[in-house]
């Protein structure tokens, strides 16, 4: 289990433009899968402050995001084809292509901090909040 420090809350907030991350933890279990490649399963909790687009009010939420990401080490195959002028094509049945693990680390802050923003309303309504468009004037 990780655990967002206070100084880690604040950057992300403001990154966010969020008024505040009061709890951001995230829970991983890391399982080998094939020769060089590790899958990530888990969740990522959050409470934080949102501001609400009608009220401009502040008001309370909550992320609780699933993750399940898998991650591989790049083969001197795979970054040949990255390179290749070659058109890929892709099937919606494909899965998608693993995360690279980078100088044989996964960076598991990140991966919270990502899940994270996934899991934020881009439209945070506080309850009973209506808009009311202004009158037109009177020609």
């Amino acid at each position: 289990m990780i655990e967002a420090s206070l100084g880690e809350r604040q950057a992300l907030a403001a990154f966010h433009k969020l008024p505040a991350i009061e709890a951001l933890s995230a829970s991983f279990r890391l399982v080998r899968s094939g020769r060089s490649g590790v899958r990530v399963t888990g969740e990522v909790h959050a409470e934080l402050t949102q501001v609400c687009v009608v009220s401009l009010e502040p008001i309370p939420a909550t992320i609780d995001e699933d993750v399940d990401v898998r991650f591989a080490a790049r083969t001197g195959h795979g970054a040949v084809r990255r390179l290749s002028k070659e058109p890929e094509t892709y099937s919606m049945a494909d899965q998608d292509e693993p995360d690279p693990i980078i100088d044989g680390k996964i960076d598991l802050g990140a991966l919270a901090a990502e899940f994270f923003a996934l899991g934020l309303d881009p439209y945070p309504r506080k309850p009973g909040a209506s808009f009311n468009p202004p009158d037109e004037p009177a020609p």
